[in-house]
């Protein structure tokens, strides 16, 4: 399974925040359990929630400046890059029939 969270801003200080689970299609509700799916998932999805929902303030801050990810956290953009060259390109073979 995969856990997803997507967090959408909607203003500087307002994030809808969602998470939700991708199992394979042809799974049997027997192949897997959604009390055990939610398990870590649900405690960390509540932690980033608390974090986003208050992101404001760091915005906000004077010491604030604009950028994408920090130097030090190289796993977003390599997360971003696989995802755009290995998933978003089967999806699209599969949905157009290849």
């Amino acid at each position: 399974h995969i856990a997803a969270v997507r967090f959408t801003p909607r203003s500087v200080k307002m994030t809808d925040a969602e998470i939700f689970w991708l199992v394979r299609a042809d799974a049997k509700p027997k192949d897997y359990s959604v009390e055990k799916l939610k398990g870590l998932w649900e405690v960390t999805y509540l932690e980033d929630r608390w974090i986003t929902e208050n992101n404001h303030q760091g915005i906000e801050s004077a010491s604030y400046s604009l950028g994408r990810y920090a130097a030090v956290e190289t796993g977003p953009t390599r997360f971003v890059k696989w995802y755009m060259t290995e998933v978003v390109p089967a999806a699209t073979r599969q949905t157009n029939g290849g």
